[in-house]
């Protein structure tokens, strides 16, 4: 997914003969999964269930993806290549730290001021920063 400073943005596609599958297409076209993690988590769910290798699972959803994001003529070059690394990351995250399909990551970018009090606090409770932000958030989100 390099982008050369004059170069267009193009989908860096697997070897001739390997690009995904429309099956795995099909997965993601219930939504974009950077604006509906649902999407991308059904993906993974299934694509794990047919047994696919974890390696297997991220090149064939971002081979799926990147013909979305480089269609799309309101992002810029750059906005594509942002996505597209926003994406992979997402993906490997979720395929090799996903315990339960159950589960939905967020990204959510918070000051470092806020991460320096998340930390005290998880710390302080003997807890890792990821279970302590969950519990907050489940805890504000239950709250009538």
């Amino acid at each position: 997914m390099g982008l050369a400073q004059t170069a267009k943005f193009e989908c860096a596609w697997l070897p001739a003969g390997q690009k995904p599958a429309a099956e795995v297409a099909a997965l993601l076209a219930a939504g974009d999964p950077l604006d509906k993690p649902q999407v991308l988590n059904a993906a993974v769910d299934q694509l794990r269930a047919s047994g696919l290798r974890p390696a297997l699972i991220i090149d064939g959803l971002v081979s799926a993806y990147c013909p979305s994001v480089a269609a799309n003529a309101s992002y810029t070059d750059a906005q594509k290549v942002a996505r597209m690394q926003a994406f992979a990351a997402r993906t490997v995250r979720l395929v090799y730290s996903l315990e339960s399909a159950d589960k939905i990551f967020l990204d959510v970018a918070l000051p470092s001021s806020v991460v320096d009090a998340v930390n005290a606090k998880a710390s302080a409770g003997g807890v890792s920063q990821q279970d302590w932000l969950a519990g907050v958030v489940t805890t504000a989100a239950q709250a009538k």
